[in-house]
């Protein structure tokens, strides 16, 4: 995987999330969404994911192949759709503490750990020996 494209993905899918809960919920639905950015970072650091990079010669990276990149978008994109669904039906949903922190904080979790990811292999471009271990 090049540089490029492990990027891609947090970078879309965090700017896909922080617009979904700043479109519902107001500029002050990015606080919520930063709070869970780093609580995905402390999740990262926990799990550890990924635990295997290899770089490649050219500057690539070997990942081993998962199926929780795919599951993670599916649940952004569900999430955004359930909310816009249950919005239309009760709208003063917006308005209430519950919803307007939490989905936003879902939202900034879920895609924070695309960027944890991505944060836990770039390093390991420049330090060879640790990336087998990484």
């Amino acid at each position: 995987m090049p540089r490029g494209r492990l990027l891609m993905a947090p970078l879309g899918l965090a700017g896909y999330a922080l617009w979904s809960a700043i479109a519902v919920f107001g500029i002050d639905a990015a606080a919520a969404w930063l709070a869970g950015m780093a609580l995905a970072f402390a999740i990262n650091h926990k799990l550890q994911w990924p635990r295997a990079v290899k770089v490649v010669g050219d500057g690539r990276f070997a990942l081993q192949g998962s199926p929780w990149p795919l599951l993670l978008m599916w649940t952004i994109f569900m999430l955004r759709y359930a909310l816009a669904v249950g919005l239309v039906f009760q709208p003063a949903l917006a308005q209430q503490a519950a919803w307007a922190i939490g989905a936003p904080m879902v939202y900034g979790t879920l895609s924070g750990l695309f960027a944890a990811r991505a944060w836990r292999v770039l390093p390991s471009a420049r330090t060879p020996a640790l990336a087998q271990t990484v």
